[in-house]
């Protein structure tokens, strides 16, 4: 509330105004999906987040396991790879009185590999005579799924 005061004839008379401030609410995220799962290096469709307050727009930021990746209503992730797997969360905040609200969790799932493929025991070329049995040879491969 801000007061206003005014001096008429000697006399002081004051009047108030007050605005309301409510918000941030109606939040939403668009596109409406959730999950997302998409191969390494392909892109993701920029994600909206949006909500109202009043009297001022609503502050927005995107995070992922607590860190804020944006600052705006718009998260782009762009060329995807499995570092930004995780899970999104917006936050709406109204800068006149502080409240928030959070959208749903977004999920993003990164596809790749087989990639860092390794063979154990690591040699390349294995000697073996007639007759006789060649020990276990181990293969990995850091991939998903």
């Amino acid at each position: 509330m801000t007061l206003y005061y005014v001096l008429i004839s000697g006399l002081w008379i004051s009047c108030c105004y007050s605005q309301a401030t409510t918000g941030p609410h109606s939040m939403s995220v668009y596109p409406s999906n959730l999950f997302y799962s998409v191969s390494e290096w392909n892109t993701i469709t920029d994600i909206h987040c949006t909500a109202s307050c009043s009297p001022s727009p609503c502050m927005f930021s995107w995070e992922r396991a607590g860190v804020e990746v944006s600052n705006t209503s718009v998260l782009t992730l762009g060329s995807v790879t499995r570092d930004e797997e995780g899970q999104y969360l917006c936050t709406a905040r109204n800068t006149q009185s502080d409240a928030t609200n959070t959208s749903r969790l977004i999920v993003v799932t990164v596809i790749y590999g087989p990639d860092s493929i390794t063979l154990y025991p690591p040699d390349r070329i294995y000697n073996l005579l007639e007759g006789n049995s060649l020990t276990n040879i181990t293969c990995s491969a850091d991939c998903y799924p």
